[in-house]
């Protein structure tokens, strides 16, 4: 199967450059006479499915619209290509989406829904920890192997689930890949901050600074708000007056223009560096540019950088949903999750859920687009590389720029 996603690229990339380099009056009889047959098996591989191989997809429905349209695009790409290759053990892929939202009643909700259909062999999609956290049990009773999204530390130290997979670097290594950066790339080792919101995902990022910080015999000046807070100005002077020279921001997309303002008001113009949700489009629509421009954010993959696989599927994915099309990170990771799961699917020769999740533990160097995947440690965690992006404004945009890859990518 691995063959076979990489076939994937290969006939993306290929095709990519087709279309940037031929015309309809460039092709030769023999290019056209391969092109039917080609088309030709691929109409014959439709044609010969044996039944149907379904994938859940467990978004968050209207709660984060932009997550939605994006993860159902990403999984719905990684199918057609699958499918245009024959399939997985000779069956069609289908994708199957199941709205969540923000809260763990109707995640929990739309899980069951999912698990209501005997059909689906596997679920990959939800990106809220808080979420992840209180289906992950339903997946384990019901032997059905479960991809998550969720970043928090929790989702490996307080779970004992061997269908609990995760396919994202976990927040144990963005937090201190961000800390990293500030203080090893940048070279600002003496004092640093952190701004973090009062929840388990900021707290499980302060203990991995605090940890860090303690090792490299750093001076942590650590300051929390809460979600709700619309101001937190005396946190931001506190940081100010103590001198830091760096601050970690841990923060979600909610709370990304209230941080913005407030450092920026407050003329803490130190370098920062936070999570995806800094690096994000939508979430940086209420910021005024000055606010952002600069600041760095650890992300699962940062879309400008200059890689031809990464291009491919980008080009790909506008080509099938048009260029008006929403693509962020989660559609990446998620159209990469999707062939995990068929990739173990046809090692397995299975959709029986312990096979799947045999196969998933013994998963060795998948190529996803955000890394290679591969167990580490004991449980749950499969990728351990993420990008540093940074904002920059042109002409009043604000664009990401790629800076470095950090972490194994083997």
């Amino acid at each position: 199967m691995k063959k076979k996603w990489m076939a994937i690229l290969m006939a993306a990339v290929t095709l990519t450059m087709s279309a940037c380099g031929s015309t309809a009056d460039d092709t030769s009889p023999s290019q056209s006479t391969e092109n039917t047959e080609e088309a030709g098996e691929t109409e014959e591989a439709s044609e010969e499915f044996d039944g149907e191989i379904k994938i859940g997809v467990l978004t968050t429905g209207t709660a984060i619209a932009t997550y939605t349209e994006t993860v159902a695009d990403g999984a719905e790409l990684a199918a057609a290509q699958l499918n245009e290759k024959g399939g997985v053990l000779g069956k069609k892929v289908v994708i199957v989406t199941s709205d969540g939202s923000n809260t763990a009643d109707e995640t929990i909700n739309g899980a069951n829904r999912l698990l209501e259909d005997p059909d689906i062999a596997a679920v990959c999609g939800y990106p809220l920890s808080t979420g992840c956290l209180a289906i992950e049990s339903l997946f384990k009773q019901a032997e059905v192997p479960l991809v998550i999204s969720g970043t928090s530390v929790r989702l490996k130290d307080e779970t004992d689930n061997e269908y609990l997979f995760r396919g994202r670097a976990s927040d144990a290594i963005q937090a201190k890949s961000a800390a990293e950066f500030l203080a090893e790339d940048l070279g600002l080792n003496e004092t640093m901050g952190i701004l973090y919101e009062n929840n388990d995902f900021g707290q499980g990022a302060l203990q991995v600074v605090e940890e860090y910080c303690n090792e490299k015999g750093i001076t942590l000046v650590a300051e929390g708000f809460n979600t709700t807070d619309t101001d937190i100005t005396a946190q931001v002077l506190k940081l100010k007056d103590a001198g830091v020279q760096s601050v970690v921001t841990w923060i979600a997309a909610s709370s990304v223009p209230t941080v913005a303002s407030n450092m920026y008001n407050q003329g803490l113009t130190v370098p920062k560096c936070g999570p995806v949700a800094v690096t994000l489009e939508e979430n940086l629509t209420n910021c005024e540019s000055a606010w952002i421009d600069g600041w760095y954010g650890v992300t699962d993959i940062c879309m400008t950088k200059d890689d031809e696989t990464l291009q491919s599927f980008i080009s790909e994915y506008f080509e099938m949903f048009g260029d008006d099309a929403y693509l962020s990170n989660e559609g990446a990771n998620i159209y990469s999750h999707v062939l995990w799961l068929c990739d173990a699917i046809e090692r397995a020769g299975s959709t029986d859920g312990p096979a799947i999740m045999q196969a998933m533990k013994e998963t060795d160097n998948f190529p996803g687009l955000n890394g290679n995947y591969k167990l580490i440690g004991d449980k749950v965690d499969y990728v351990s590389t993420v990008d540093i992006a940074q904002n920059v404004v042109v002409d009043g945009k604000v664009q990401n720029e790629y800076i470095k890859t950090v972490g194994s990518a083997e």
